[in-house]
């Protein structure tokens, strides 16, 4: 800022000089941070979300295609949306203790509910974290729909019969063995 003051009969212009070097480095380190953030999330194999006041204030496209939508549709929607109903109560109780602070951390699977209305099963590693100077709940998840149903064929495969279906040996031992362990 400048202005004239007279003095002496003189006129003299009186600038004043802001050094802002500080607050211009602070400025770009902030938006270089951002900048690594969005392409980090925007390129990850896995979906990443932000949830804060009880809505999905961020996803990312990972995210929203696991469960069909747009990454536009999701944000600031109600997280229920993607939750299978039967799975309502966990999934906020869990998020819950996360913004209360009874844990920082925190790894479950539910059941996510699709746009198309299918269903998928789905893994959940998350934490808590400060944003906006609020605190909110941060996570990622993976779509293993493919890797539980991998997991029921084989097991399936150990204690059947693969050509008549019926109970295998195996599958006897292991409730005998069971039974004996409960007595």
């Amino acid at each position: 800022s400048s202005s004239v003051v007279e003095y002496d009969g003189a006129k003299f212009s009186l600038t004043t000089v802001h050094d802002i070097t500080e607050r211009k480095r602070a400025e770009d380190a902030l938006r270089e941070s951002e900048n690594r953030f969005r392409i980090l999330s925007e390129t990850a194999f896995v979906g990443i979300y932000i949830i804060q006041d009880g809505c999905l204030s961020y996803v990312n496209s990972t995210l929203a295609t696991i469960f069909g939508y747009t990454p536009e549709e999701l944000t600031g929607a109600d997280p229920r949306l993607v939750i299978h109903p039967e799975d309502h109560a966990m999934v906020l109780e869990n998020i819950r203790r996360r913004i209360d602070g009874e844990i920082e951390t925190i790894h479950y699977e539910f059941r996510g509910r699709c746009k198309d209305g299918g269903t998928k099963n789905i893994e959940v590693f998350g934490g808590r974290i400060a944003f906006g100077g609020k605190t909110a709940v941060i996570g990622n998840l993976m779509d293993i729909t493919e890797r539980k149903k991998s997991e029921d064929t084989i097991r399936q495969m150990a204690f059947q019969d693969v050509l008549t279906g019926l109970p295998n040996r195996r599958l006897l031992m292991d409730r005998l063995q069971r039974a004996v362990e409960a007595n």
